[in-house]
C-alpha cells in the first residue's frame, strides 16, 4: 500500500480536527496534533544554507518549539535524533519526528493536520513529492461565526470574514499548483451528512481501504487531542452531529450576513454554498462599507509593519484590532 505522507488544510474551525480523529482511528494511518514547526524548519535551513555544524541550533529550535511538545516524543529522543541523523535536512528531520510518532502508536503511514499550511503547499510538496493534500472545506458562514465565538479567534465579525475568505482562497490557489491526483477537496457538511460515503472517497484519495473504526473517531479523541485544546474539542467525544451545520441562519443577523456574502460570496458559491443575499437599510449598506474600508486600512498597515520588522507571513501574530462599537 502507499505511505506516502498527507496533508490536511483549511480555514480556522471548519472541521479539520473531526477529519484528523477519523482518519487517526484507520488501523494504518496516524496524524499527530498541529506540527508548526516544519516552516520554521525550512526557513531557518534555507536562511542559513543548511544544517551543517548547527545541529546543537536545530535541537534547540525543536526542544523548545510550543507545539512539538505536543507530540510527547520527549527532549533526550529529538536531541539524541538531531545529532546522529545524516543527513540532516527539514525533510530528514521532519520524517524522522513523524515516523516516531507513528511507531508508537502502531502505525505506518502518518499525516498532518495544520490548517494553516494552506500557504506552505509548494514548500511541502517540494520536501515530500509524493504526499497528497486535502482542503476541508466548510460553509464560510459557519466557519466565520464558530472562529469568532472563539477565545482564539478574530475579535472582530469583519475581521472573521476575510479570515475565512483569505484562507480558502489560499488553499484553493495552491491546490492548482498540485497535480490533480494529488489535492482533494472535501465538504465538512458531507463529512457530518454521509460521513461513511465522504470517507471512503478521502480513504480512496489516499489509495487505502476504508475501514469500519474511522466511524468510531470520538472513542480516541481523548487521548488524541492535547489537554489545553479539550475545551475548544469537548463534542468531538460524542458521537458525530449531523445537525452541527447552519448555525449562521439563527446567529446572525442579516446585517452580518449581507457583510459575509458582499465579502466572500464569490467564494462560497464556488464552493457551492448558496447566498441568501438578504436586504438591509441603506444605513446597514453604508456600515458594511465602512467596516471594510477600516479592515482593508489596517490590514494594509500590518502588512507594512511586517515587511519592517521582518516576520515570515506564516508565524507572525495575526492582527487583532480593538472590538470596535459596532461589531457587526
Amino acid at each position: 500500500m502507499d505511505n506516502a505522507p498527507f496533508f490536511v488544510i483549511g480555514a480556522q474551525r471548519s472541521g479539520t480536527t473531526l477529519l484528523r480523529l477519523m482518519l487517526a482511528a484507520h488501523p494504518r494511518l496516524i496524524i499527530p496534533p498541529e506540527s508548526h514547526f516544519i516552516p520554521d524548519l525550512y526557513r531557518f535551513e534555507q536562511g542559513s544554507g543548511g544544517f551543517d555544524g548547527r545541529r546543537a541550533e536545530v535541537a534547540d529550535l525543536l526542544v523548545n518549539h510550543d507545539r512539538l511538545v505536543d507530540f510527547e516524543l520527549g527532549a533526550e529522543w529529538i536531541r539524541s535524533t538531531v545529532r546522529t541523523l545524516h543527513p540532516l535536512t527539514t525533510k530528514t528531520i521532519t520524517g524522522a519526528i513523524f515516523d516516531e510518532y507513528a511507531r508508537r502508536r502502531g502505525k505506518v503511514r502518518w499525516g498532518d493536520k495544520t490548517p494553516r499550511y494552506r500557504s506552505f503547499v509548494p514548500e511541502l510538496r517540494s520536501l515530500f513529492p509524493e504526499s497528497r493534500f486535502i482542503h476541508l472545506v466548510r460553509d464560510g458562514r459557519d466557519t466565520a461565526l464558530s472562529a469568532w465565538k472563539a477565545d482564539f479567534g478574530p475579535r472582530t465579525w469583519v475581521g472573521a470574514t476575510y479570515l475565512w475568505r483569505d484562507s480558502v482562497r489560499a488553499a484553493y490557489h495552491s491546490g492548482r499548483t498540485l497535480p490533480p491526483e494529488a489535492f482533494s477537496e472535501v465538504r465538512y457538511e458531507d463529512l457530518l451528512s454521509d460521513p461513511r460515503a465522504t470517507l471512503e472517497r478521502v480513504c480512496a484519495f489516499l489509495g487505502e481501504t476504508f475501514h469500519e473504526d474511522m466511524l468510531r473517531h470520538s472513542e480516541i479523541a481523548s487521548t488524541l487531542v492535547p489537554s489545553w485544546e479539550k475545551s475548544w474539542h469537548a463534542k468531538l467525544e460524542r458521537p458525530i452531529n449531523s445537525d452541527n451545520s447552519g448555525k449562521w441562519r439563527q446567529e446572525l443577523s442579516d446585517e452580518q450576513i449581507a457583510l459575509f456574502e458582499r465579502v466572500a460570496g464569490a467564494e462560497l458559491e464556488q464552493f457551492g454554498y448558496p447566498l441568501v443575499r438578504p436586504k438591509v437599510r441603506v444605513a446597514s449598506q453604508a456600515r458594511i462599507q465602512g467596516l471594510r474600508a477600516y479592515h482593508h486600512m489596517v490590514n494594509t498597515a500590518g502588512q507594512v509593519k511586517a515587511v519592517f520588522v521582518s516576520q515570515p507571513p506564516l508565524v507572525q501574530t495575526a492582527y487583532r484590532p480593538a472590538k470596535l462599537a459596532v461589531t457587526v
